[in-house]
């Protein structure tokens, strides 16, 4: 428990811009908002106590975020253009049940003392969907989507100041200014889309949904209520009205339920997936009734979807537990549907995946960790398939699990919230399955962040040299993996609605490879603009890299800044080298001592026979 506040994760970012990865925490029943700040491991004025001596989080008692309405959701990124990070909060509307108002609270690394309520301004009233965050005009300021009465698709720009009405169905007929900015704040992007309605609650998100090699731009995924759509964005065309419906795609027929859709590279060829958890019984009103529990992939050559789960037996059958997917419920109005939390949590290359999981014997929820393994036997067209490797076997009542780098050391760890059933405190804990697993594999950390601003130009404006807040949505990383010719590629800030807690930044495990990296290329949000990817070669294995993609349109000018951290094989090589090295310096220490010893024997005898 932290500092007896009864919270759980709503959102990370690096609000102070210092580096170092915040956490916003959801508490007192819905409407307070608390900020656990990260720092250096070895700051001892922190409060996170299951870490033990290396504590990396503590509440920040000067920021005060108390709303008068029940929040849902919270987006942290740079929505205004200041460089700042700015917070996007969803909240329960004043008018209307089952609708919400879009807050907008302007960031500020200076101010002594933060409050929501003197920096917050209502963008949208009543919106029909939580919003989710994208870079429409490639301007590196954040814009976000939501649905509304009037639009489907309600476009809201980022950095715009003109709060006008605009029912624009299109980026191509959009007014511009002499400053070659929208002129408008608010535009309706119906005509790009079949979808009428967005789903309640959708996974749509901001990513790239093409192979690398076609092209690095990111994409939109539209999630409607039966059906899903992929709106592709053509460099220096922009975004294409999917007109005739080909892009239109149905989910799983056979499923009576579903989760959330979630987007990861299965099999390293470059390509991000489409996967989704589902319930196969034909009878099941909920997940917790599901008897079969499943994970599908769709394959958008054929159109079809495919197991991707190992169900050789019944989920659970491994720990003596029956067990199925399971929606999240807390704070008495939130309830989060099933959700996948990516990342490579066994560093072996691959990534997989956390959740929780429901016990139908003892109604008690638990986390869950499912790694993604090479297929036995019967293969499918990925050659993988995922498996349940670990429970949380003594945390139960489980209500939110999510991943994070705690000790920014690149090892990602489990954050699980859980729930005491009498008092109804909430309590955060931890589990570092790289650590209780010994693994001794290395990493590559990729943080992208805004290039709206260089420490390295006279007259820079960065907060604390750099916009770390800034975090731009989705930049794509690919790299040449170490296993394959081909490349193993992932999107920060992909997805953002919902209690999604993707992290500001991406993790790939590297396994055992000790070589360096290469072809690590980087591709930002580009509008209409040409394609913006730029490469390096020669990466260090263990690294932290921060991407300052300044002048988005002169690639040649971003910079790459590398933190090194050390992994076990790394340090074992160093000392192994240490040692050697004092070895060798002995022995000859100790050769040339005895020959100094020997001259002065020879010579004094020398002395001896002719005096």
């Amino acid at each position: 428990m932290i500092e007896n506040i009864s919270a759980i994760p709503l959102a990370y970012g690096d609000f102070d811009s210092d580096k170092f990865t915040d956490i916003f925490m959801l508490g007192n029943n819905g409407t307070s908002i608390y900020l656990l700040k990260g720092h250096s491991c070895v700051d001892g004025k922190t409060v996170l106590t299951f870490f033990g001596s290396r504590r990396c989080l503590s509440i920040v008692h000067d920021f005060h975020c108390h709303l008068s309405n029940n929040v849902y959701n919270l987006i942290a990124s740079d929505f205004t253009g200041h460089m700042h990070q700015d917070l996007l909060i969803t909240v329960k509307s004043t008018k209307f049940k089952s609708r919400y108002d879009i807050i907008l609270v302007n960031g500020n690394t200076t101010a002594e003392e933060f409050n929501c309520n003197e920096r917050k301004k209502i963008l949208i009233n009543n919106a029909k969907s939580e919003p989710f965050i994208l870079d429409y005009n490639g301007d590196m300021i954040s814009d976000f989507i939501v649905e509304t009465d009037d639009c489907s698709l309600q476009l809201v720009l980022g950095g715009v100041t003109d709060t006008t009405i605009d029912t624009i169905d299109h980026y191509n007929n959009l007014t511009i200014d002499s400053n070659h900015e929208p002129k408008n704040r608010y535009v309706c992007l119906s005509n790009l889309t079949k979808i009428k309605h967005l789903a309640h609650p959708h996974a749509s998100g901001f990513l790239n949904l093409n192979s690398y090699l076609i092209d690095m731009t990111s994409d939109l995924f539209i999630n409607g209520q039966n059906e899903f759509e992929y709106i592709y964005n053509i460099p220096q065309e922009g975004f294409q009205p999917n007109q005739n419906g080909e892009n239109l795609y149905s989910f799983p027929t056979i499923a009576s339920i579903r989760g959330q859709s979630s987007f990861v590279d299965l099999n390293y060829d470059g390509k991000l997936e489409h996967l989704i958890p589902v319930c196969l019984d034909s009878d099941a009103k909920s997940f917790a009734q599901c008897k079969q529990p499943n994970l599908m992939v769709f394959d958008m050559d054929t159109g079809d979807w495919f197991s991707i789960l190992n169900t050789t037996e019944p989920l659970g059958t491994e720990f003596n537990r029956t067990l199925t997917f399971i929606d999240s419920r807390f704070c008495d109005y939130i309830e989060i549907p099933v959700t996948l939390h990516i990342g490579d949590i066994d560093y072996d290359g691959y990534p997989d995946f956390a959740t929780i999981l429901f016990d139908q014997q003892t109604e008690q929820t638990v986390a869950a960790i499912f790694l993604n393994k090479m297929i036995d036997g019967e293969k499918n067209t990925w050659n993988r398939i995922f498996q349940l490797d670990w429970i949380g076997e003594y945390t139960e009542n489980v209500r939110m699990v999510s991943l994070f780098d705690i000790f920014n050391n690149g090892r990602l760890n489990l954050l699980i919230t859980t729930e005491n059933a009498h008092t109804n405190q909430l309590t955060l804990q931890s589990y570092d399955y790289y650590g209780e697993k010994s693994l001794y594999f290395s990493f590559l950390r990729v943080n992208v962040i805004s290039g709206l601003c260089s420490d390295k130009t006279e007259d820079h404006k960065c907060p604390n040299h750099l916009a770390y807040g800034g975090t731009p949505p989705g930049a794509m990383v690919c790299f040449a993996g170490p296993y394959t010719d081909d490349h193993c590629c992932s999107v920060q800030m992909s997805q953002t609605a919902h209690f999604a807690l993707q992290p500001p930044y991406i993790i790939f495990g590297l396994g055992d490879v000790l070589n360096v990296i290469n072809d690590l290329s980087i591709s930002i949000a580009n509008g209409k603009n040409p394609s913006r990817t730029r490469k390096w070669n020669e990466i260090i294995p263990g690294s932290n890299l921060v991407i300052v993609p300044y002048e988005p349109d002169q690639m040649k000018n971003w910079e790459l800044r590398v933190f090194i951290n050390m992994s076990i094989y790394s340090l074992v090589s160093l000392s192994f080298l240490l040692i050697l090295g004092l070895i060798l310096t002995c022995a000859i220490s100790i050769l040339h001592f005895r020959e100094k010893v020997e001259d002065r024997i020879d010579n004094q005898q020398y002395r001896n026979a002719w005096l």
